[in-house]
């Protein structure tokens, strides 16, 4: 009564569609910039202000990445395709007379921007939320002193995991920490 699934399709497991690699379970980033870029030709026929467009980019567009990206992170490329697509959101496509996206539509609002959020800030950001609930919850998890003591190993201390292991030689580090 069991199936057996195939390797090379992904597994949809709470939203995340993981895809099986040589490196591990991955995420299916590029269905995702579909089921993205088909929101947004849906939103393209909208008609509304500006900032409303920056709202709908937000919270239909790209909410769907903030979602995925708390579990893995897509390369520079792709965060560089996520944003452009916002921006499209943005202009309702029309990105012929469009101003420059880091100059103006990145730029907080009462600095004369858009106030698009920056994927590639955006993200790192959310994913210290998670590991700093993770930390801080109460009861402490199973796994918290074991945590504690890996971290009190690093030169950095617990500071490691905001600045990414940048003074430590992963090759030194366990194969489950790593």
């Amino acid at each position: 009564g069991l199936q057996v699934h195939d390797p090379q399709r992904p597994i949809r497991v709470l939203g995340y569609d993981l895809i099986l690699s040589p490196s591990g379970v991955q995420e299916d980033w590029s269905q995702l910039y579909d089921s993205m870029r088909a929101t947004a030709m849906a939103l393209r026929g909208r008609s509304c202000a500006l900032q409303g467009r920056v709202i709908l980019a937000h919270s239909l567009v790209l909410s769907q990445l903030w979602y995925k990206t708390r579990l893995s992170n897509p390369s520079h490329n792709q965060i560089s395709a996520f944003t452009a697509l916002a921006w499209e959101v943005v202009w309702q496509g029309k990105m012929g007379l469009k101003p420059s996206l880091p100059d103006v539509g990145l730029r907080p609002r009462q600095y004369g921007g858009v106030g698009l959020i920056d994927a590639a800030l955006q993200i790192p950001a959310l994913q210290a939320t998670w590991i700093a609930r993770a930390l801080t919850v109460r009861p402490r998890p199973p796994w918290g002193a074991a945590l504690d003591h890996f971290l009190s190993t690093l030169p950095e201390g617990p500071t490691a995991l905001a600045t990414g292991f940048q003074d430590t030689n992963l090759r030194t580090v366990a194969a489950c920490w790593a």
